[in-house]
C-alpha cells in the first residue's frame, strides 16, 4: 500500500537556508518511490513543500546519505575525495546565497563525477550524467576556480 507524506521545509536564520532536517529524518526510515517539489515564498521567505509517496511495509536498511557516501568513497581515491568535500563546501556555500537547496545545483553523485573526471570545459562537463547546458553555462565558471588547474609547468633554463 503506497502513503504520502507532505512535509513543508522553512527558512533557517541559522542555517542561512532551508532547513532539511524533517525530511532527511523520514527518508533516512522510508523508502521513497517519488519526491514532489513546491518552491514558493510566503511572507518573502522562501519554503519548499514536498510530496514523498512511500510504501509503508518498506523501511530503508541504510540511509540514502550512508549509500551516498559510500558510492562516492568507492569511486574516488584520496586527492579526489579531499576534492569532491571542496566541491560540496562550494556548491552549498552558492546555494545558501540563492536560497535553494544544494542539490538543485549538483547532487552528491554528480559532484564526485566531476571530482573523477576533473572536467576543462564546459562542454566536458556537460557529459556528467545529470549536468545540461543550463547547470553548465550558470556554474561552470565559479566551479572552474574550484578545480585544481591541470596546466603542466614549462622548465626554464
Amino acid at each position: 500500500m503506497m502513503r504520502v507524506r507532505i512535509i513543508t521545509l522553512s527558512y533557517s536564520n541559522v542555517l542561512e537556508g532551508l532547513d532539511f532536517a524533517p525530511q532527511g529524518e523520514f527518508q533516512r526510515n522510508h523508502v521513497c518511490h517519488q519526491v514532489r517539489e513546491y518552491f514558493f515564498r510566503q511572507d518573502g521567505r522562501p519554503r519548499l513543500t514536498l510530496i514523498l509517496t512511500y510504501a509503508a511495509e518498506e523501511t530503508k536498511e541504510k540511509s540514502r546519505f550512508e549509500a551516498d557516501r559510500e558510492e562516492v568513497k568507492k569511486l574516488l581515491n584520496e586527492k579526489g575525495y579531499a576534492l569532491f568535500l571542496t566541491l560540496k563546501e562550494w556548491r552549498n556555500q552558492t546555494a545558501r546565497a540563492k536560497g535553494i537547496p544544494p542539490y538543485i545545483i549538483f547532487d552528491n553523485r554528480q559532484l564526485a563525477h566531476i571530482a573523477q573526471q576533473r572536467p576543462t570545459t564546459k562542454t566536458a562537463l556537460m557529459r556528467i550524467e545529470g549536468i545540461g547546458r543550463k547547470e553548465a553555462e550558470e556554474y561552470w565558471p565559479a566551479l572552474e576556480k574550484q578545480l585544481p588547474s591541470t596546466e603542466v609547468p614549462h622548465e626554464t633554463a
